[in-house]
This record gives structure tokens, sequence and C-alpha cells, in this order.
């Protein structure tokens, strides 16, 4: 799966940082959403509308990264399953 976002922007820095401190964020900020842009903490929000509004008006046209706070068993257990038959 690719990092890159519609407009081509490589969301990577964003990613890796929210992974590197992910243990701090779900600590202190569990099941709220955390707006990430440039390696830095734009906030933590309650719903994913406000971070995702905040984030946008405060990045220009830089990546920016908007994720819930939960563990990596809590994401891979909310992670969305499809199912297809083919005949």
């Amino acid at each position: 799966m690719s990092s890159k976002s519609a407009s081509g922007h490589d969301l990577s820095a964003c990613i890796e940082y929210f992974n590197e401190n992910r243990t701090e964020f779900v600590t202190n900020h569990h099941r709220m959403f955390v707006a990430i842009c440039n390696r830095q903490v734009l906030g933590f929000y309650e719903d994913v509308q406000s971070a995702y509004m905040a984030a946008k008006a405060r990045c220009d046209q830089n990546p920016f990264l908007v994720r819930q706070c939960l563990t990596v068993d809590e994401e891979t257990a909310s992670a969305p399953v499809f199912h297809s038959r083919v005949g």
C-alpha cells in the first residue's frame, strides 16, 4: 500500500513519526485523534472531523496525517475485512 496521498504528497514521515510515538500517544490520549504535519503534533482531538479541519487549516499544502491513538492490537481488530466470491 502506498503512503502517497491523492495529491501525490509523501506521508511516510508522518506515518513513521506516529509509529515512533504510538506508545506515548496511546498512554496519554487513548482513542483520541492526533493530527501530525512535518513530524510535529498539531493537536489531539475528540473526533476525526476536528482533527482534519485543524490540520487542513495549519498545514497549507504540506502532507498531514490524522490517526486515532489505538494500540496495534486495537487497530488490527477494527480493520475492515472484505469477502468476495469468485465463480
